[in-house]
């Protein structure tokens, strides 16, 4: 159980549609920006609500914190005809989503779609290397390395400027609960 809720498969998949059908429009959307609206929202959510909205697992990849199921979970529904991929704006590296049909969200509460809308709103017309860069300012990104779990719980820490202390603290906490690895 990650986020403190179970693992929700067909709520993410409603959200990736609901995602991609909100920024139709932006032309700057992709899979970077796709990525992190999901993980901010997921973030947001379990600061705000207490669990996670989809309890999916995010991972530390160089473009910021990613979905870790991004590729088999796009490469499934878009063969089940739920969404098509084509090159995004910066190119063939930043796949966009094009939803295929309407989400269903009978599943969520008003405050979830808020906290998604939120994300949308605030990477609205960002480019891929503006939203990643400011991935990278938060506390969960830059105690993680290459390709490890971000743990939710790395959402409540300070968004102000960790010290060094604070950082070797949430380092060793979540190492102490089996989410990093001890090197």
């Amino acid at each position: 159980m990650a986020g403190g809720r179970d693992y929700d498969a067909r709520k993410l998949r409603e959200l990736v549609l609901f995602v991609a059908r909100q920024c139709e429009s932006d032309r700057t959307f992709g899979s970077v920006k796709l990525n992190k609206i999901l993980y901010f929202a997921d973030s947001e959510a379990y600061v705000r609500l207490g669990q996670s909205i989809t309890g999916a697992r995010y991972q530390h990849l160089p473009e910021g914190p990613a979905l870790a199921a991004m590729v088999p979970l796009m490469r499934e529904m878009t063969s089940e005809g739920l969404v098509r991929e084509i090159d995004g704006f910066e190119g063939p590296k930043h796949r966009r989503a094009i939803a295929l049909r309407d989400p269903d969200l009978a599943g969520f509460s008003a405050d979830e779609i808020a906290a998604v809308t939120e994300w949308i709103v605030t990477f609205w017309g960002m480019s891929a290397r503006d939203v990643s860069d400011y991935s990278h300012e938060t506390v969960a990104w830059r105690i993680t390395r290459d390709r490890q779990e971000i743990p939710y719980g790395a959402a409540l820490l300070p968004s102000d400027e960790p010290t060094d202390d604070e950082l070797t603290w949430a380092t060793e906490v979540a190492a102490s609960y089996g989410l990093l690895a001890t090197t």
